[in-house]
Parts: C-alpha cells; sequence; structure tokens
C-alpha cells in the first residue's frame, strides 16, 4: 500500500494549502498565534537542516567508523592471529562468526533499552564498554581471552550501530535525511578503508596485529568523547510526556541552526516503548519478516564475498599473484600476510565508496522501493556472472560492480528500515533488523573461511541461493517512505489528538458566533 501523508504530519510543506494548513485553522488562529500546538515531526521541519544537524551526523558517522572497523579489523589480522596461537580452520573460522554473533546479540538487546531509557545514554554506556574490552583484547596472551573479549566488543559495537542510525534519522528532516544517511555510510566505510591503510604500515611490525587494535581505539575514544556533547533527540522525549526537556533540545536546535523558533506548545503523549511484540503486530507484520529476510541475506552475501573475493584475489585465481608476491612470515614460517592481501581489501572498501553515493542518489531520486529491488536483483545477476567466469577467466570488472552493488543496497536498507517503524518502536525495530543483518554476516564469514579452504565453489553457489531468496521477497515491498514525515506515535494516539482537536475547534468557533 503507497504510503501518503496524513493531516497530522504533512505540515512541513508551507503555505500550501492542504491538510498541514487546515490542521492550523482547526487549532485556532495564525501560524503565528502563540496559542497553537506543534507535533516534534513539525517543529523539526520548521528547524530544517544547519549546523546542529551537521554536527549529529559527524558524530554518529564515527559511531559508523568503528562499527565497520571493527569487522574489517577482523579479515585483516586473522592470519596474524593463527600465526601467533597456532590455530586451526574451525578456530580461525569462529573469530568474525562469534564477533558477529556478538554483534546480532548487543542489536537485540540495546534498541529495546534506547526506546525505554533513550538513545544518548546506551550509547554512552555501550562505548565505555568497547574502550575497556579493547584495551583487554589488545593485551591477550590467549586465544580465548581474544575471543571472549573480542566477541563482547562485538556485543556493544553492534548495541550502536542500529541506535546512530536511529538517531541520525529523529534529527534530519525530511529533505536531507537521505543526503545525511549516505554520508552516515561513507564514513563507515572509510572506517574499513583506514583499517587496511594502517595494516600496510602496522602489520609488518612486531605485535602488528595489537597495533592495528590500538590504533582502532584510538578512533574510538575520540568518538566516546565526542558523544558527551550530543543531546538526546527530541523525539524521545517527545513520546515520553516530557515537554520541558524536548522544547529545551528544539530550542538549541534552533540556536544552532540560526533560525527562529516556531511559537507554539509542543504536543507530547506517553507511549509504550520498547516492546518486542510490536514488531511483528499489525501493521507492521509484512514489512518486518520482508525486512528481516533481505537484511540476513544481504549481509550474508556481503561478509562471505568480502573474504571470498579477497582470498580470489590473492592466490592467483585473477592471475594477479605474481603482481604482488610480496609475502611475510613469522619466524616458524606461518604466513603472516601478503602485501598484495591488504592492497585488495583496500580496492574493494574504495569500490564501495562510489556504491554508496549511488545508493543515497537513487533512493532520493527514484525511491526507497524500487532502489532495494533493483539493487539486490543486480547482485543475484552479477555472482551468477562471477562464477560463469571463473571457469574460463576471472572478469575483475565483474568483481567490482559485485561489490559497488552490494554497497549501493547496503546504504539504501539503512535509508529505508528506520522510515519504516514509529519512534516508540523504531531502535528495537532497527535493532531487530540488525540483528538478522549480523546474524547473517556472521553465517557468511563462517562459510567463506571454514569451507573456502575445501572448495570455494560452495560458497560461491551459497551466496546466490541466499540472494535469490532475497531479491524474490523484494517484489513484495509496497510501503514507500521517500519524502515521508517520520511517524513518532501509536496510531490510536494521533486518532485521539486529532478528534480532541476537532473538537477543541468546534468549540472555538461556537463561541465566535456567539461573540
Amino acid at each position: 500500500m503507497q504510503v501518503t501523508e496524513t493531516a497530522d504530519v504533512a505540515d512541513y510543506k508551507e503555505g500550501d494549502g492542504g491538510p498541514a494548513e487546515k490542521i492550523e485553522e482547526e487549532r485556532g488562529g495564525s501560524r503565528d498565534d502563540p496559542q497553537k500546538s506543534y507535533t516534534v515531526s513539525e517543529y523539526m521541519e520548521k528547524l530544517g537542516h544547519g549546523n546542529y544537524t551537521r554536527w549529529v551526523t559527524f558524530v554518529m558517522s564515527l559511531v559508523s567508523f568503528a562499527d565497520n572497523a571493527e569487522i574489517a579489523v577482523t579479515a585483516v589480522i586473522i592470519r596474524a592471529l593463527v600465526c601467533e596461537w597456532n590455530l586451526n580452520n574451525l578456530q580461525k573460522a569462529l573469530i568474525p562468526a562469534l564477533i558477529l554473533t556478538g554483534e546480532a546479540i548487543g542489536s537485540f538487546c540495546a534498541g529495546k533499552l534506547a526506546d525505554i531509557f533513550g538513545r544518548r545514554i546506551v550509547m554512552l554506556y555501550c562505548y565505555y564498554g568497547i574502550c575497556t574490552l579493547s584495551v583487554v583484547s589488545i593485551f591477550a596472551e590467549s586465544y580465548y581471552v581474544y575471543l571472549i573479549a573480542r566477541t563482547l566488543v562485538g556485543v556493544f559495537v553492534g548495541s550502536c550501530f542500529p541506535i546512530a542510525a536511529c538517531y541520525l534519522h529523529e534529527m534530519s528532516p525530511v529533505p536531507t535525511r537521505a543526503q545525511n544517511l549516505t554520508i552516515f555510510s561513507l564514513i563507515a566505510e572509510t572506517g574499513s578503508v583506514f583499517v587496511c591503510v594502517c595494516a600496510l604500515f602496522l602489520m609488518e611490525l612486531k605485535h602488528g596485529w595489537r597495533l592495528e587494535l590500538t590504533a582502532i581505539l584510538a578512533v574510538t575514544l575520540l568518538t566516546l568523547f565526542f558523544l558527551h556533547f550530543i543531546d538526546e533527540s527530541p523525539r524521545y522525549f517527545a513520546i515520553t510526556d516530557d515537554k520541558t526537556r524536548a522544547t529545551e533540545v528544539l530550542r538549541k536546535i534552533a540556536h544552532v541552526n540560526l533560525v527562529e523558533m516556531p511559537r507554539g506548545t509542543l504536543e507530547t503523549s506517553t507511549e509504550k516503548r520498547g516492546r518486542y511484540v510490536d514488531f511483528i503486530k499489525q501493521p507492521n507484520t509484512r514489512m518486518s519478516i520482508i525486512f528481516s529476510i533481505i537484511s540476513f541475506c544481504l549481509m550474508y552475501t556481503l561478509n562471505g564475498m568480502y573474504y571470498t573475493v579477497a582470498d580470489l584475489l590473492s592466490y592467483g585465481y585473477c592471475n594477479l599473484y605474481d603482481f604482488f608476491i610480496s609475502t611475510y612470515t613469522d619466524q616458524n614460517g606461518c604466513v603472516l600476510y601478503t602485501e598484495g592481501q591488504y592492497l585488495f581489501y583496500l580496492v574493494i572498501h574504495l569500490t564501495a565508496l562510489p556504491g554508496i553515493i549511488l545508493g543515497g542518489v537513487s533512493a532520493e531520486l527514484v525511491g526507497r522501493v524500487p532502489s532495494v529491488i533493483g539493487s539486490n536483483w543486480a547482485i543475484l545477476f552479477f555472482a551468477a556472472c562471477l562464477i560463469v567466469c571463473l571457469y574460463y577467466i576471472v572478469t575483475i570488472a565483474n568483481m567490482v560492480i559485485l561489490i559497488l552493488v552490494l554497497y549501493l543496497a547496503v546504504c539504501v536498507l539503512w535509508i529505508y528500515a528506520p522510515e519504516i517503524y514509529p519512534t516508540y518502536m523504531r531502535t528495537t525495530s532497527v535493532g531487530i533488523l540488525n540483528s538478522f543483518n549480523r546474524a547473517g554476516g556472521a553465517a557468511g564469514s563462517f562459510v567463506a573461511e571454514y569451507v573456502d579452504d575445501f572448495d570455494f565453489m560452495i560458497t560461491l553457489y551459497s551466496y546466490i541461493a541466499v540472494q535469490a531468496i532475497a531479491s524474490i521477497v523484494t517484489l513484495y515491498i509496497k510501503k514507500e517512505t521517500k519524502g515521508v514525515v517520520l511517524e513518532d506515535r501509536r496510531p490510536e494516539s494521533i486518532l485521539e489528538r486529532v478528534s480532541v482537536t476537532s473538537y477543541g475547534a468546534a468549540q472555538h468557533h461556537d463561541d465566535q458566533r456567539l461573540e
């Protein structure tokens, strides 16, 4: 069903004589009447995009930077860990799988906590946990201590990412929402680029993998510092009936954005928040099931293909092995890393950047639904082409396009998903979706690291099978959210407010007639 703007959320289109104008007439008075009331969505659209929104975009992007760096660093240092502790194939495969499983658990739990206690406070506590456990993993002297510490780091990193995406949605006006989320995804991917660049200089040193983790910790500490200077989402305050603090944040946004605060009263309500059952209740059932499947399948393909493509490039399937032959071993002859492998990781992540930009442009110009459908079917097509080419000549261009389209799909997913759910259940729902996303990544990483050693063709066929499921499911998406203001409250709360407003308007009209 096509989403349309209802009378209570269309106010960002000023002066069009539409539903927003009629609601204001019903509330009594002109647009400058200090007695009239606004929803938080109406306030956010009036305050627009400015310096405050840019600051929030920067800080939330640092959060996404840490998330991607955490995933990328595992692939970069895993060979060094194998040599450090003489790991077998199963122990090696468990490292990325358990880290991503930790992220899935963190996303599932923290989303609920953020809806109940607030976005900012949950992210702060999670970052304290990330910093503490990162120090433990840097100084770990055994495989199992490292595995437990990094899994717990994954729990806290996975907790922050969906909250940051939702927070940025809530603080962005409609015209720049896709733009801000594209920047969010771009800086996230620079986290992976940062890891690869650091690896080229640090991994050849003694304890290189520890130095690599230390570099990421430095960025994490910087992010924790900046998180102290952001405010709680006014949308959260509005659904907890905290009119005073919500108004304070809105006034601060107006001040920083250099715009005048609209005169009027903020409408607030008390909503039941953070309930998992809302994720599968009507009217969210259909979209929740579809997005859960897409999230799992997309990350399974992306993470698995990340490891597989790097191995294909590094081990000579593309006739590039002789060009990047520099190999570094320890005193026992164990291969710590190949210089070419890091360069190929870097190429993969640099290729992702234009894919993310195309995803943001596509979501804004074409729409969320066509972008999701088109990108997933494109992934299926190019993955199938990759298998055909392997039997004859590996086409580098095909790999580049595949990586580009994968990241395009991820960007569109993170623009689209938080727009589906209202504020009272947004972080809970997106947290659940991110859990499916990370679970898919864990499965894809495990298959790539464990099965690839026996027959990499099995892994490629699994990517096609999983992506075929996702592509078919996308055909059932109907709800377009492009240009639609975020919902904050339950439908029954909105109906109650509209009925009360209409009654008040009728009384006002009767009083004027009597006078």
